[in-house]
C-alpha cells in the first residue's frame, strides 16, 4: 500500500511540476522572451514549486504522530459457553 502511494505521489508531483514549467515557458515565450531564457524561467519556477512542495511534506512528517513504539497487547477475551 505504502509503495502504491509513493508512486501515484511521485507522478502528481512530476506532473505537476512539469505543467508548471510548460506553463511559465509558454507565458515568457508569449511575451517576447527568447527560448532559452523562457525555458529558464519555467524551469526557475518548477524548481520553486518544487521546493516548496517538499517543505509542506516535511512540515507534515513532523506534526503527524508516528507510529507506537511496540504494539499494545490484546486484551484477553472470555470464553462464552452456550449450554
Amino acid at each position: 500500500m505504502l509503495g502504491t502511494l509513493q508512486q501515484v505521489a511521485a507522478a502528481f508531483g512530476t506532473a505537476l511540476v512539469v505543467t508548471v514549467m510548460s506553463s511559465r515557458t509558454g507565458a515568457l515565450a508569449a511575451e517576447g522572451v527568447g527560448g532559452t531564457e523562457a525555458l529558464l524561467g519555467g524551469m526557475r519556477w518548477a524548481f520553486v514549486v518544487g521546493a516548496v512542495l517538499s517543505l509542506v511534506v516535511v512540515a507534515l512528517a513532523l506534526v503527524l504522530p508516528g507510529r507506537p513504539d511496540e504494539h499494545e497487547p490484546e486484551p484477553e477475551r472470555e470464553e462464552v459457553l452456550t449450554a
